[in-house]
C-alpha cells in the first residue's frame, strides 16, 4: 500500500500557530512575565509623566494591574530597589499602596514603608496616592 504523503495533511487537523506578541511596528516582541514587566514600568518611568508612547496615568494603571501577579516579596524588593538605587519618589510608593490593597501582600507593607520613606516630607507625599483611587495623581504642591 502506498501512501501518498502530500495527502496525510488531510488526516491531521489543522492547529494554528499560537499569535506572537508583536511590537508596535510588527516586529515580533519578546514576552515578558508579571515581574519583568513590573520591573521594566518601575525602573523606566518618573511616574505621572507622559512618555513618548504612553502617559503617566497609563504606566500607573498597568503598575497596578502586576502588582497582584508578583509575589510580596519582589514586590518589596522592587519597591526598595526603585526608592535606594533608582531614587524614585513616587513609584515606590505606588508599589506599597497597591501592596496594601492585597491580602496577600499586606504583611510586608509596614516594612516596606519604613524602608521607602527617607525623608519627613515623603509621608505626605503617600498620604494624597493613598485616596487617588480614578486618576492615580499625587497632589502637588
Amino acid at each position: 500500500m502506498k501512501l501518498n504523503v502530500l495527502n496525510l495533511s488531510r488526516l491531521v487537523p489543522f492547529q494554528p500557530r499560537p499569535a506572537t506578541p508583536r511590537t508596535h511596528e510588527g516586529a515580533p516582541a519578546v514576552v515578558l512575565s508579571p515581574y519583568q514587566a513590573l520591573r521594566r514600568s518601575v525602573m523606566a518611568c518618573m511616574l505621572w509623566e507622559g512618555e513618548f508612547y504612553e502617559s503617566g496615568v497609563t504606566i500607573a494603571s498597568r503598575i497596578r494591574e502586576l502588582v497582584p501577579q508578583v509575589d510580596a516579596v519582589s514586590v518589596a524588593d522592587l519597591a526598595v530597589e526603585a526608592r535606594t538605587r533608582m531614587h524614585l519618589r513616587h513609584a515606590p510608593l505606588l508599589l506599597v499602596r497597591e501592596m496594601a490593597r492585597y491580602s496577600t501582600h499586606r504583611a510586608l507593607v509596614a516594612r516596606t514603608l519604613a524602608r521607602v520613606i527617607q525623608r519627613a516630607d515623603e509621608l505626605t507625599d503617600s498620604l494624597p496616592c493613598t485616596g487617588a483611587r480614578v486618576g492615580f495623581r499625587c497632589l502637588r504642591r
